[in-house]
């Protein structure tokens, strides 16, 4: 009897989790929910020391037009990032790790001196891992958001689940993900609403492919399928989804702290497109 307990303990605890909540499926959205940009968009930083590194980020479109400066300050375990932009909104971020306890905050500083806070703290094991969150969103009189979720490794499946409380609402999440030779499928129940599953394949060394399919109460049907093509110069992401919409990113490494980066995205009634390039020196 023991050693049957045994070998149910070796099976269950023999493989170190590699996820959390926040990012069961990465893979697959990296793939299949591309973020695209329209106008031209510039990306320039410069390492000062080794411990601080200032960048500057430039969107500019038909009817838009951002600018954002960076500073990057790294010490050790602790990370600090400041900027502002052309509005003179005011961000600041910093994580802070201390053995398996990671500490995150952000907090952001209107014009009109609303203040919005978020302090996070992920503590990571070998087989599960745990956050919490206390959300201040910058609304006068709105109360805070906590979010509590855990994820837990049981041989080649990983299962999770979240806990949002926000004034007299109450949410619950549920996910989990299967990891096989070369795939990975996830399954999430979003506060019994939505139902997602995903799915994703490593075809070769050069081509990765995803499929998301997602459902919820009105039995309305999303999915989106996208493949992506990469190398050690770049790589090309094309994703199609259920409205008939195709999305391209296409990054190039042209030489060493340069990349070009190309954007579009077009269907029967749309058609945008983005281009720009980062230089890091």
């Amino acid at each position: 009897m023991k050693s049957f307990y045994k070998k149910i303990k070796s099976y269950l605890f023999k493989s170190a989790i590699n996820t959390s909540f926040d990012t069961f499926n990465l893979e697959n959205v990296s793939i299949t929910s591309l973020n695209t940009y329209t106008g031209v968009k510039t990306e320039i930083s410069k390492t000062v020391s080794p411990h601080f590194q200032i960048s500057h980020v430039s969107s500019m479109g038909a009817d838009f037009d951002i600018k954002q400066t960076y500073a990057t300050f790294c010490f050790n375990n602790l990370l600090l990032q400041t900027s502002i932009d052309q509005d003179k909104i005011f961000r600041i971020r910093g994580t802070h790790m201390f053995k398996n306890l990671l500490t995150k905050f952000h907090t952001v500083i209107g014009r009109s001196k609303d203040i919005f806070t978020q302090i996070e703290v992920d503590i990571k094991n070998k087989y599960n891992n745990m956050c919490i969150k206390m959300i201040q969103p910058a609304i006068k009189g709105a109360s805070c958001i906590y979010v509590g979720n855990y994820m837990q490794q049981l041989g080649v499946i990983s299962l999770g689940g979240e806990i949002i409380k926000a004034d007299e609402y109450i949410g619950l999440s549920f996910v989990g993900r299967y990891e096989g030779i070369g795939s990975i499928s996830t399954i999430s129940l979003q506060q019994f609403n939505t139902l997602s599953i995903d799915y994703y394949k490593t075809l070769s060394s050069i081509c990765d492919v995803g499929i998301k399919i997602s459902t919820d109460r009105e039995k309305s049907v999303n999915y989106g399928l996208g493949v992506k093509l990469h190398s050690k110069k770049g790589e090309i992401i094309g994703c199609v989804d259920n409205n008939h919409i195709l999305s391209i990113i296409y990054n190039d490494k042209l030489s060493e702290g340069l990349t070009l980066n190309l954007s579009c995205r077009f269907g029967k009634k749309v058609f945008d497109y983005g281009y720009g390039f980062i230089y890091e020196f």
